[in-house]
């Protein structure tokens, strides 16, 4: 039993406010709730697009994903910022400028999101020709990846309106809002589109539009719902654009996100290395990624969670129990993930077959990537908590600097070498996926030893406080 509380010590998983009581499941079970039920509209469209025009539609749909990927991944800057800045400023208690960060971050989110996305539309069919998919063997679905990426973008401003409202909510502690928020919109969306693709039926060319109207409707209603909450929660919002804040905002959310875009980019030219393998490979890769994703998804919520906690300690000077919190989830996330890995092995191949219906070529393919992920997701959970805990210290710049040097360095350089080179194919890029995250994480975990942070944020708050004690009036004699 004492190795076990010191493995697991439930003080280090809880934080008491004068306001709130916040937990680490608390808050990462719902957004890993909130996560799966978004995946799921994803994987069941996939599942739907299998059985529909003999899986036509799969291959345009996904290689469009993958082509925006780095635009979705850039347009989240400002939710990025925003969970950091105004988790430490609740922390806190600082009401006040609560507010202000709060309505202008919506207000930068709209227009980043509408600029970012423009860009994507516009550029929409060069974009998927650099992703290798304007050979003779894609030829006929070439048009449609093209068309469904154009469209998409519309849908993608919607989403980032949504994720900002729901990141505001958990900051606040409301993540079960966004949990049956985004099950509810899962399963209307799951019903849309098998009405959509059985019972109408469209000809090959309205399909997409089919996709998108369907899930224009979703997402704005749920965008509309969750703005009627956060005004329902009376959660405080000046509309006023705070000069002071938006930079700030950018300051912080802008270099924690690059190294969210960086691994983005890695995976869209891990993709096009892919999609140059031919089209069993790149079909297994669309299929095992949509399916390891529940592997990661648990620990990458426990990161978001870990990342909020951290905020609201170092704001409330507990960096101590910060620490200990921290190191406690790599433990656990570590353990959790390997666990996932090793069941996925054999159920992976069972959704293939019966979910997917997936040929034996690809089941021969996706085997060996399912023993190997599990190395790749021990390295992604360290990653996970790795780079959110640092991230909530404010310490940016070197999670920014070590993910841009690893994932080219490892993830790309090393997936051409033994994917083409060594023609091990998508077994060996998988290798260098694994040789990616578990380097990234052990760096992080050093880097967090080393209590640099605890040194750069208590100078910041003791600038917090000079300048707060300069704004104070002065007492009247």
């Amino acid at each position: 039993m004492k190795r076990l509380s010191k493995f697991l010590d439930k003080n280090l998983m809880v934080i008491n406010t004068p306001t709130t009581k916040l937990s680490i499941f608390g808050l990462a079970i719902p957004i890993f709730l909130e996560n799966i039920g978004a995946h799921l509209i994803a994987m069941i469209q996939t599942i739907l697009s299998s059985n529909f025009m003999d899986g036509f539609f799969v291959s345009p749909m996904n290689i469009a994903v993958s082509a925006a990927a780095p635009i979705t991944t850039l347009s989240t800057v400002v939710t990025v910022g925003l969970n950091i800045v105004l988790s430490i400023n609740l922390g806190r208690g600082n009401q006040k400028d609560s507010a202000k960060i709060v309505g202008t971050a919506i207000y930068a989110n709209f227009l980043f999101s509408i600029f970012l996305n423009s860009i994507v539309s516009f550029f929409a069919e060069p974009i998927i020709s650099f992703m290798g998919y304007n050979t003779a063997e894609y030829a006929e679905a070439f048009p449609y990846a093209v068309d469904y990426l154009k469209k998409q973008s519309i849908v993608l401003m919607v989403i980032r309106i949504t994720g900002c409202f729901l990141t505001i909510l958990r900051c606040y502690g409301y993540t079960k809002i966004g949990m049956y928020s985004t099950l509810i919109s899962s399963a209307v969306l799951t019903g849309l589109t098998a009405i959509m693709l059985f019972v109408i039926s469209p000809a090959k060319e309205y399909v997409v539009d089919g996709f998108i109207i369907c899930r224009l409707i979703v997402r704005i209603a749920e965008a509309i719902i969750l703005y009627l909450v956060l005004l329902k929660k009376k959660i405080s919002i000046s509309f006023k654009l705070s000069r002071k804040w938006f930079k700030e905002i950018f300051r912080i959310g802008f270099p924690a996100n690059i190294a969210n875009l960086a691994y983005t980019i890695s995976s869209v030219l891990t993709v096009k290395i892919c999609v140059s393998l031919g089209p069993d490979p790149y079909l297994a890769r669309i299929y095992i990624q949509q399916i390891v994703f529940f592997v990661y998804t648990f620990g990458a919520c426990v990161g978001v969670a870990n990342s909020i906690m951290i905020g609201r300690l170092c704001g409330m000077g507990d960096l101590d129990k910060a620490d200990m919190m921290h190191r406690q989830n790599i433990r656990l996330i570590m353990l959790v993930n390997g666990i996932l890995s090793l069941l996925c092995i054999p159920i992976g191949i069972l959704i293939l077959r019966f979910g997917f219906n997936a040929s034996d070529v690809i089941i021969a393919l996706s085997v060996p990537v399912f023993i190997i992920d599990l190395f790749v997701e021990i390295g992604r959970g360290m990653n996970h908590i790795g780079q959110n805990g640092l991230n909530a210290t404010k310490d940016v710049k070197f999670t920014t600097i070590v993910s841009i040097i690893a994932v080219f360095l490892f993830s790309v350089g090393l997936a051409y070498v033994f994917g083409v080179i060594f023609k091990l194919g998508i077994s060996g890029i998988w290798f260098a996926y694994a040789v990616d995250e578990i380097s990234r994480g052990i760096l992080y975990y050093f880097r967090w030893r080393k209590g640099r942070w605890r040194k750069r944020f208590k100078a910041e708050e003791e600038k917090f406080k000079n300048e707060a004690s300069k704004t104070q009036p002065a007492p009247a004699i």
